[in-house]
């Protein structure tokens, strides 16, 4: 979380005698460097003692607390039941981030993402491949049901394509979310994460759900020796669409990798520049003081 964060907390409480009341706790992790706060969990305040469980959702605007990147802060939560007995939940650690730190970690998560985008494509290309090589073997006149362990494994490349693209879309919505809450509405990448986000979306209900029912046909068909080269160029066509899509997304990828190196190649050199350009100024300045000593001795 940066100092400008707005954290969301959501709190079950549960008690065999009823809960009573409760709160949210936040300390410094360091004795010195905050102050301690306590929020009241006021939904749970409002409940009848009868009530075994309950929870309540807070958001919580970090801007007031004046922390300081490096900074780590503990929470946890406390409860009272009907009888006066206190328990308290695990501790979390909250820890502080600049905005810098945290768009370079947001780089580092899309760089993984792209090396496992291009990791599917590559499986998706695969499985275009074994369906390709099916038909050719039909059209040659071989049986069907000899070609059921390759429509089954290409079914199985596929599921693995349609989870991993899945994933990827999860992982952005995560990205987004964070970068949002993180206030950094204003990140370069976070209008082109979320449109990457959508256009996932949209693969997997145009793409995906088509391309499995086609391969599902096939490896059933090709099981009962009843497929036909017709059958397998409609799983070619719908499993094309995907690599397409898909080629599209890994290529933007790309280009942003490309694009984030060069950045950081130029941010190595301002900086290899400037350690120059203050090495000489030091040089300069030890050789005046050494000028200025020698015209004293004189």
């Amino acid at each position: 979380m940066t100092p400008r964060a707005l954290l969301d907390v959501l709190v079950k409480v549960r008690d065999d005698y009823g809960v009573v009341s409760a709160q949210l706790v936040f300390e410094p992790e360091v004795e010195g460097e905050g102050e301690t706060r306590r929020y009241p969990l006021e939904v749970l305040e409002s409940i009848s003692t009868d009530s075994k469980e309950t929870e309540q959702a807070l958001q919580i605007d970090l801007s007031s607390w004046n922390l300081k990147p490096g900074q780590r802060v503990q929470y946890h939560s406390t409860a009272m039941d009907a009888l006066n007995q206190e328990g308290a939940s695990r501790t979390w650690i909250l820890s502080v981030l600049s905005e810098e730190e945290l768009e370079r970690i947001t780089q580092d998560e899309l760089t993984l993402l792209k090396e496992r985008l291009e990791e599917t494509y590559s499986v998706q290309r695969e499985v275009r491949r074994e369906l390709e090589d099916l038909q050719e073997s039909l059209s040659s006149g071989e049986a069907a049901e000899e070609q059921a362990p390759t429509a089954r494994h290409a079914r199985a490349g596929q599921d693995r394509v349609s989870t991993r693209i899945e994933d990827a879309a999860e992982r952005l919505a995560t990205i987004s979310r964070r970068l949002l809450r993180n206030r950094m509405s204003d990140a370069d990448e976070l209008a082109w994460i979320q449109d990457l986000k959508k256009r996932l979306d949209v693969m997997a209900q145009d793409s995906l759900e088509p391309a499995r029912i086609a391969l599902e046909n096939l490896a059933t068909r090709t099981a009962s020796n009843e497929a036909t080269v017709e059958d397998s160029q409609i799983a070619i066509d719908e499993v094309r669409k995907v690599e397409r899509g898909l080629a599209d997304v890994v290529s933007d990828l790309q280009e942003w990798g490309d694009l984030r190196t060069v950045i950081r190649k130029i941010e190595e050199l301002l900086r290899s520049e400037k350690d120059l350009e203050n090495r000489i100024e030091d040089k300069v300045r030890d050789s005046l003081r050494g000028d200025d000593r020698g015209g004293g001795d004189r």
